[in-house]
């Protein structure tokens, strides 16, 4: 099944999974999904349990502690310090914190009045974008599935497009070992072949992506799947050892290495929140998460995140989703939540709906090991139809990030010339405030991320 087939799998499941009291998950088996177990995994959650409040609680202090930080500003205009009394306006503009979203299957057209009216919509609320480089995978515009033939039109417009956004990028994914996103024409040749030829996928795409696209999905659902010596015999769950899975992982990390030294390179995978399958746990499964970063480290591959896709087509509990990210902290990475998302049409009700939303983005954004989280519906899934009115999705989405996380106000310069702001990490905008407009008169910005005091010239 492909991706795209499996965003219209909301309807056909039960939406009483969705709202039901609570209860327990249980492993399931799906035939015929090759590449899409993670949508295999069932559950029910409902009204929150006293724990459950207890670690939403807990994360909303977190959030307090870890994503706020007071700071002073000593603030001059024209070689001189601004006089006491004098006050100072600012305003977040850009988190610090990685807010994404899956760019769509196909590229906006800006010239297209609803695409723009759309565009305009993401502002102020998602800062981040995820590239899609799928080597073979046909659910987007493969890079190479003929022989010599690299095909990047799709994935540079979105590029341009984030670019022209202002936007982070993602790539994803640079390494997926996976029968349908290994060209077939690479697997019909010998394996020292098949490994020289992955290595030259890799740095192409590197190369031709350039240094802007900082961070990637280095290696997709590995801990899921065999290395390219398995794919003729592939037999899921393949539950290859950590160990091997670092040696394989060795020279494909070099390669990496060589042309992007400093990109930010991470593990993605899945099953950590829930169990799939009797043979592997989801605590086992964070188990052999935290096993290949030390065999990583052992090996002297650097990764820098583990990404946990948070994929699945019916949601956790608040236990779930808290206790895996609170162990998979103790790798000491940060960590990327890489494909959540949701399904309005799925829920009785709405409300149920934006309710769970606001308690799963609560617990990342209060997770201080957490630093970035795409939600992987699209478009479609974040504005009613043919439309650029937000859907309940996005319209959680504003209520938090644009709202009750964003941070303005006034500051007043003090007799020794300086103003003390609080604020939520990331990128502001400062200005004199009542001052005239234009002229010159942009605000000047400023970078909030600890209590180190900030020199400003207005």
């Amino acid at each position: 099944m492909l991706r795209r087939d499996f965003l219209g799998m909301g309807l056909a499941m039960t939406a009483a999974g969705c709202t039901a009291t609570k209860g327990q998950s249980s492993p399931a088996r799906v035939e015929g999904r090759v590449g899409e177990e993670w949508a295999m995994a069932k559950g029910k959650t409902g009204t929150p349990t006293p724990r459950g409040l207890e670690l939403l609680q807990e994360a909303k202090l977190q959030i307090a502690n870890h994503r706020r930080v007071s700071s002073t500003i000593l603030a001059s205009q024209q070689g001189k310090v601004l006089p006491a009394g004098t006050q100072l306006d600012y305003s977040l503009q850009n988190h610090h914190f990685d807010w994404g979203f899956s760019h769509p299957y196909q590229p906006f057209e800006m010239q297209n009045p609803l695409d723009a009216e759309r565009a305009e919509a993401y502002k102020g609320i998602f800062n981040t974008t995820t590239l899609k480089c799928y080597w073979a995978e046909r659910w987007h515009q493969p890079i190479e599935l003929e022989e010599g033939k690299r095909i990047y039109t799709q994935f540079d417009a979105e590029k341009a497009w984030a670019m022209a956004q202002g936007m982070r990028m993602k790539g994803h994914p640079l390494v997926w070992i996976l029968g349908k996103a290994i060209p077939k024409w690479v697997q019909q040749k010998p394996l020292a072949a098949q490994q020289a030829l992955l290595e030259g996928h890799i740095a192409a795409m590197l190369q031709h992506a350039g240094p802007e696209v900082q961070m990637w999905d280095f290696v997709n659902e590995a801990l899921w799947e065999v290395p390219l010596s398995g794919l003729p015999t592939r037999n899921w769950p393949a539950i290859t050892p950590p160990n091997q899975i670092a040696q394989y992982l060795l020279p494909l990390e070099r390669i990496a290495r060589q042309v992007r030294p400093n990109a930010i390179l991470t593990i993605n995978d899945y099953g950590y929140e829930r169990t799939y399958r009797p043979e592997i746990t989801a605590l086992r499964q964070r188990e052999r998460c935290i096993e290949l970063i030390r065999h990583c480290q052992d090996l002297h591959v650097k990764i820098d995140a583990i990404g946990t896709q948070a994929h699945v087509g019916e949601p956790y509990s608040i236990e779930e989703f808290a206790d895996s990210l609170a162990h998979l902290s103790t790798a000491g990475l940060p960590l990327q939540i890489t494909e959540f998302w949701v399904q309005p049409e799925a829920w009785q009700s709405q409300d149920a709906m934006a309710e769970y939303l606001t308690n799963m983005l609560t617990l990342a954004f209060g997770s201080p090991a957490v630093q970035h989280l795409t939600y992987w519906g699209g478009p479609s899934n974040l504005f009613k139809a043919n439309t650029a009115q937000p859907s309940a999705v996005l319209k959680v989405y504003k209520q938090l990030v644009a709202g009750q996380w964003h941070s303005k106000g006034t500051a007043t310069v003090q007799a020794d010339g300086t103003a003390k702001i609080d604020g939520y990490k990331g990128q502001y905008a400062l200005s004199i405030a009542d001052s005239p407009k234009g002229e010159g008169q942009a605000p000047a910005t400023f970078q909030l991320v600890d209590s180190a005091p900030i020199h400003i010239t207005l």
